[in-house]
């Protein structure tokens, strides 16, 4: 059974201040995740044109090294060489699409994730991602409380500084937030990030637990991304777009450098991308010349900048966002963390470059491409 689920995050920011924060966001949680063998890799970060519109957008590839991540259970019965998850991710904040995929598990796994960002809005979009008829007939749409929810992960929720109602940014002159912020806040001062969620897994006999396992790990991660996002707010809201991309860029180095010590980086780059629709990228581009809320607006110059997407993943300790993001990731944040899909073009997507064979050198070369698009109010995630 395939699984179809929308979360919503309305946020008590604009979408500008969002896109700062989700891009500064993913990359700490990202390099917060990699320690020792596990981690995220970074194998190549370009720019991209849409192959059926010409829009341009963003193109990231990852490589997930999750074997002391994952539940007992799946460690269990896949070797550890198998405990790799690939992520490719179509950006043209606010929409984007991240698709996962398993060496190990091939076409067993489907596991796609579609975001819209729209500002002046508290989750009551009904198709924030242009899902089709069909498929909203089986989507489930839960709202997720950055304040009322809690996070499963218990020390993570004893936190106060994990906690958006205990934490005060100085710098903002914002929070500690009202539990009851959501109900008494006007949605023209929020902004809700959406994340269609499709998953499925045809692995006989786990099916269903590794499908529930990974829709409640995924809420986990959007959850606590979010909080994250508005507790670190004093990180990153004196910065610049420019500053967060540069700091991005240091730590997506410094992580493929750690994963080099142990000999990781590199172990998945010579592996293609997934044969993708040219309906991916046109999907994520679709937006790259509307604001938040889908208006078209005038394009401006693209200027190069430094910078890459998110990522994220998550089992019992995760600490991931895709791209999402929203990942992102990491997302993302995030992440990027991390995601839109309105229509289906059957045109194939060229397979991604390699990545280069110096971890360090390939990080910076790659990152460096990235290009701004629209009005940066940003592009990513992560979230993620």
């Amino acid at each position: 059974m395939t699984i179809v689920k929308e979360f919503r995050i309305p946020m008590p920011i604009n979408i500008k201040d969002y896109r700062r924060g989700q891009r500064y966001s993913v990359a700490r949680t990202n390099n917060e995740a990699t320690k020792g063998k596990d981690g995220i890799e970074l194998v190549e970060a370009k720019p991209w044109t849409d192959p059926t519109t010409g829009v341009q957008g963003y193109y990231t590839r990852k490589i997930y090294h999750l074997e002391g991540y994952l539940p007992g259970w799946i460690r269990a019965i896949m070797p550890s060489s198998a405990t790799k998850l690939h992520e490719e991710s179509w950006d043209a904040f606010p929409k984007s699409k991240t698709v996962l995929t398993s060496p190990f598990l091939g076409s067993k796994l489907e596991f796609v994730i579609e975001s819209n960002h729209i500002d002046g809005d508290k989750g009551e979009q009904e198709n924030a991602v242009g899902l089709s008829d069909e498929v909203l007939k089986v989507r489930k749409v839960q709202l997720l409380n950055i304040a009322k929810d809690k996070l499963t992960d218990k020390a993570m929720a004893a936190d106060p500084l994990q906690d958006p109602t205990k934490v005060r940014s100085e710098k903002a002159d914002f929070g500690p937030l009202p539990v009851d912020w959501l109900e008494n806040t006007p949605a023209s001062k929020c902004m809700c990030s959406y994340k269609v969620v499709t998953i499925k897994v045809a692995w006989w006999g786990l099916q269903t637990k590794a499908e529930n396992w990974l829709i409640g790990t995924e809420e986990q991660i959007f959850l606590r991304f979010h909080k994250q996002l508005i507790c670190w707010m004093d990180e990153w809201y004196n910065l610049s777009l420019e500053d967060v991309l540069a700091k991005e860029r240091a730590i997506y180095e410094e992580m493929n450098k750690t994963l080099a010590k142990e000999g990781v980086v590199g172990s998945g780059a010579d592996q293609p991308s997934s044969s993708t629709e040219a309906s991916t990228a046109t999907d994520a581009t679709a937006t790259s010349e509307t604001d938040g809320n889908g208006e078209k607006k005038k394009k401006k110059k693209h200027r190069k900048h430094k910078g890459g997407r998110s990522g994220h993943h998550g089992g019992k300790k995760h600490r991931h966002h895709h791209a999402d993001g929203e990942g992102e990731a990491a997302a993302e944040e995030d992440a990027a963390h991390g995601e839109e899909k309105p229509k289906k073009d059957k045109k194939k997507k060229k397979d991604a470059a390699p990545a280069e064979e110096d971890a360090s050198a390939s990080v910076s070369a790659s990152v460096e491409h990235t290009e701004e698009s629209g009005d940066e109010s940003g592009s990513e995630s992560d979230d993620e």
